[in-house]
């Protein structure tokens, strides 16, 4: 399989955030002090076992609020149908997406979704 990729902004500093129950900030915990670290450039959102994974529009709201908090947002787990709603719903400017592919066709079908947002 050739290997593809798309440029990414540069990221100094992540948190990785679990919903309960491996907290380190659940929905409506912590993220306001973690909003407000000044060095802290994004927050990786990994959904927790039992959870809707991370391209369900169930995180939206939440992945506006790091966005608007000036934090750039990385949702986990996104599968390719997904992608396409969740950029409409939350823009592409911040957003660095860990997605599963099945296979090539996949990858393909998601680079063209990214193209639509440069």
């Amino acid at each position: 399989m050739q290997q593809k990729s798309a440029a990414l902004p540069k990221t100094a500093c992540a948190i990785v955030v679990w919903p309960e129950p491996l907290v380190v900030a659940g929905p409506g915990s912590h993220l306001d002090a973690l909003l407000e670290i000044e060095e802290l450039d994004a927050i990786q959102w990994t959904p927790g076992v039992g959870q809707p994974q991370g391209g369900d529009p169930g995180w939206y709201d939440l992945y506006k609020r790091i966005l608007a908090g000036g934090k750039s947002i990385m949702p986990a787990w996104v599968e390719v149908d997904e992608l396409q709603p969740l950029l409409d719903a939350v823009g592409a400017e911040g957003v660095n997406i860990l997605m599963h592919f099945n296979d090539e066709q996949e990858i393909d079908r998601a680079l063209e979704i990214a193209a639509q947002y440069r």
